[in-house]
C-alpha cells in the first residue's frame, strides 16, 4: 500500500473552454476559446494497493484513489466580471478511483478486467472500464457526461497475443 501526497504549479497553462454564447439578437451559438492561464496549482493525495495471489496463483487485485484540490493561482488576463482567481482548475477532476483484477495464467498471457471514474464538482464525470490481453486493450467501455443533457460513450474491440 502507498499513500502519496504531491503538489505542481504550472505557469501559462492552456485551458480550453466550451460555452454557449448569446449574440445581440438572442441566437446563441456554441464557441470554444484557448486560453493562456497565468499559474495553476494541484495538491493532492492518492492511496494506491496491489495483491499478489488473491484467492488463486496469478490473481492480482490493484485499486487507487486520487483527490486533487486544483486552483487558479494567477489569471491577469482574465477580463470576466468577477476574479477566477482562488476557482478550481477545469477539467481537472476532484475524484479519481481505479479499480481492476489481472490473471496471468503463464508468462505469455496476461487478461485484466479494470474500472476507472472521475469525477468533479463542476458536473463532469467520466467512467472507463476495460478488458485487456497482455498491453493491448481487448475491450474498452467508456462513458462521460460534461453536461446533464450530454453524454458520449466509447467501444473498442483488439486482440494480441505476445
Amino acid at each position: 500500500m502507498r499513500l502519496t501526497v504531491f503538489g505542481e504549479r504550472t505557469n501559462n497553462a492552456l485551458i480550453s473552454q466550451t460555452t454557449t454564447v448569446t449574440d445581440a439578437g438572442g441566437a446563441q451559438s456554441v464557441q470554444t476559446a484557448i486560453s493562456n492561464v497565468a499559474a495553476i496549482r494541484m495538491r493532492g493525495v492518492e492511496l494506491s494497493a496491489d495483491k499478489d495471489n488473491v484467492l488463486i496463483s496469478g490473481l492480482q487485485v490493484f485499486g487507487s484513489v486520487t483527490y486533487v484540490d486544483s486552483r487558479i493561482i494567477s489569471d491577469p488576463n482574465w477580463k470576466g466580471p468577477t476574479s477566477v482567481v482562488g476557482k478550481r482548475v477545469p477539467f481537472v477532476p476532484d475524484w479519481r478511483a481505479k479499480f481492476g483484477l489481472t490473471y496471468r495464467p503463464n508468462d505469455s498471457w496476461a487478461y485484466t478486467v479494470a474500472a476507472a471514474t472521475a469525477a468533479s464538482s463542476i458536473r463532469r464525470w467520466t467512467t472507463r472500464i476495460s478488458f485487456r490481453t497482455s498491453t493491448v486493450p481487448l475491450i474498452t467501455f467508456r462513458s462521460g457526461l460534461e453536461d446533464p443533457l450530454q453524454c458520449d460513450e466509447e467501444f473498442s474491440v483488439r486482440l494480441r497475443h505476445r
